[in-house]
């Protein structure tokens, strides 16, 4: 499991993607059966409710040149799960669950029904599609409806990278247009 740190107003702030989506189109099929909640509220107008306590799974992804891109969770025929699916920019607050960073998401589908939502150019950086629920727990009538399995399927036109990629040191850089000026230099010299 992977574990990504980020700092929302002074706070330690924390989501663990389980999975990297390092191109599009991507298919992915998991569970959320024993995952832990780790956001429990999102925004007002982040979504349809503004609850998912049930546990998730989420995956994390870096875009480099923008683009379209369309997020769509779909629960195995019989797993009965209530999915809710919903995009973060990581700003996550996990002591108390709240999705301070989620800005877009979809709960509109019933148990057992996907969801989905395109988003029309999203900017390069660091995000996070989170697949959940909008119940904590079953019920006598619907056992599963908290969690489940199910596909995740993401498509679109931008182009990622890997978020986990190796960021040369200044010093790098430097060697590099150091290299550079002496080719360069040479090249003056022999003409």
């Amino acid at each position: 499991m992977l574990a990504c740190i980020f700092t929302v107003t002074g706070q330690a702030a924390t989501i663990q993607p389980t999975h990297t989506i390092l191109s599009l189109d991507y298919s992915n099929t998991d569970t959320t059966v024993g995952r832990t909640s780790q956001i429990n509220t999102l925004p007002p107008g982040a979504s349809n409710f503004i609850t998912v306590g049930g546990g998730d799974v989420f995956y994390i992804f870096l875009v480099v040149n923008p683009g379209t891109m369309t997020f769509t969770a779909t629960p195995t025929a019989l797993s009965g799960f209530d999915v809710a699916l919903y995009l973060s920019n990581g700003d996550a607050i996990s002591d108390t669950g709240l999705g301070t960073g989620v800005f877009i998401g979809s709960d509109v589908g019933v148990e057992g029904e996907e969801d989905t939502f395109t988003v029309a150019n999203l900017t390069p950086g660091l995000y996070y599609i989170g697949v959940d629920s909008f119940y904590s727990s079953g019920s006598q009538a619907s056992p599963t409806r908290h969690q489940g399995e199910y596909t995740l399927t993401v498509t679109g036109t931008a182009v990622l990278g890997d978020p986990f990629a190796p960021v040369p040191e200044p010093s790098t850089w430097l060697t590099f247009g150091a290299g550079i000026a002496a080719i360069g230099l040479n090249r003056w010299r022999r003409a």
